[in-house]
């Protein structure tokens, strides 16, 4: 996942592989120093796959006056 605001790209690069079994969940989280995050513009969520190919992008909209929101969730199934 790569958070963008404009500036420099926040980078978490994550291998599902390496989660142990009974984690199922895992949440993205993020904070600011000073502020609230409905001041940053052009905030999204990019997920690549490891190629750097982008898979999804989510433009975060419509934030509300929050110094430490959740950005996203991975899930992980076991098959």
């Amino acid at each position: 996942m790569v958070a963008r605001s404009g500036g420099p790209a926040v980078r978490l690069d994550a291998d599902l592989a390496r989660v142990p079994a009974g984690i199922t969940t895992i949440v993205v989280g993020g904070s600011l120093r000073s502020g609230t995050l409905d001041a940053v513009r052009g905030l999204e969520v990019l997920v690549a796959g490891w190629h750097g190919r982008i898979l999804a992008r989510y433009p975060v909209a419509e934030v509300e006056r929050v110094t430490a929101p959740a950005f996203g969730e991975l899930y992980q199934h076991q098959v």
